[in-house]
């Protein structure tokens, strides 16, 4: 399901957007549907990067590089609060392609 597809059906999703060193800007989407992912894990260090997020509306945001992340919680019956992830991003490839 592409996010034009949806963009009719969801009036606005949560926007966070992380500055890389190279400023490229990357968003993320984050939505209730579906409730599926996969999680990779690939070392314990971490690194914090501060973002803002903010609600908007979809059909703006077309000509943006985007990646959809799912928080799927249904091994949790509790109520997130204050719940951190740890967002993995390999830029590589748009950096290699001028992006």
């Amino acid at each position: 399901m592409s996010l034009k597809s949806i963009s009719s059906f969801i009036a606005s999703v949560l926007l966070i957007g992380f500055t890389i060193g190279t400023g490229i800007v990357i968003y993320y989407f984050l939505t209730t549907l579906p409730k599926v992912q996969t999680k990779e894990v690939s070392s314990l260090s971490q690194q914090v990067i501060s973002c803002s997020g903010g609600l908007f509306d979809v059909k703006n945001f077309y000509g943006i590089y985007k990646k959809p992340i799912t928080i799927d919680n249904t091994q949790n019956s509790n109520t997130l609060t204050d719940y951190q992830v740890l967002v993995n991003l390999d830029t590589q490839s748009l950096i290699s392609q001028g992006k």
